[in-house]
């Protein structure tokens, strides 16, 4: 009886001072929660390191069991930059057909048939204007997407066939670099390239070259503590 007159008594008068206050808070804590789970798959290289093994179900020494690997790439997929290549004529359209494209073309068929009707020269002019730009445009954004593209092409020629990983204790053995997932531990020697996102757990003398990356012409030292947000 109380929660039927509690529930009647919110729908007719709506929520107190207090109660609207309780709401909001619990919906501010479940946000920051929200967040806090985003921001620590970004952050891995700022947590405890204990922590994120235990996370990642992993072990420094052991490293991660094949079983779960295995697991974890079926699940996750493989370690490759895959992006979908469209044909270049699909993609060309798309970009003469975009919703503000669209609108051009409808500007410009409609000055068009304004001309063939009325044969002004204004509208003519404002068609062929129309048509004009929205060609240059769509060409314009196409071949800065074939640039981006060429761009990630060229990263994926930086990953590595294959790469030194612990698994179950045994000493480090090579497997295709594809084949990694999170939570694998993996060595790295002077020339090897980086397989995927790393955080150092233990360096002597480790120096990444990120020429390729950021311009910069000399290696870089990396070492296991975080120096940088």
């Amino acid at each position: 009886m109380t929660r039927a007159f509690t529930r009647l008594r919110h729908s007719l008068f709506g929520l107190t001072d207090e109660e609207k206050k309780q709401l909001a808070d619990e919906r501010h804590r479940k946000s920051q929660d929200d967040l806090k789970k985003r921001v620590s798959a970004v952050k891995d290289h700022q947590r405890d390191l204990k922590e994120l093994l235990c996370d990642l179900g992993t072990d420094l020494a052991t490293g991660l069991a094949t079983q779960a690997a295995k697991e974890r790439l079926e699940k996750e997929g493989r370690n490759v930059l895959a992006p979908k290549v469209s044909p270049w004529w699909v993609v060309l359209l798309k970009h003469f057909t975009t919703g503000f494209a669209i609108k051009l073309w409808a500007g410009s068929l409609l000055c068009f048939i304004v001309y063939a009707i009325n044969k002004t020269a204004p509208d003519l002019t404002l068609a062929v204007v129309l048509a004009v730009v929205n060609v240059i445009t769509g060409l314009f954004t196409f071949f800065q997407e074939a640039k981006s593209e060429a761009l990630l092409a060229s990263f994926a020629k930086l990953t590595p066939t294959m790469s030194l990983v612990h698994r179950d204790g045994k000493p480090a053995a090579e497997i295709n670099a594809a084949d990694l997932v999170r939570g694998d531990i993996i060595t790295l020697r002077g020339g090897f390239k980086v397989p995927a996102d790393c955080r150092i757990l233990e360096s002597k003398g480790l120096k990444v070259d990120n020429s390729s990356l950021t311009g910069e012409a000399l290696p870089l030292k990396r070492t296991p503590e975080c120096t940088s947000e």
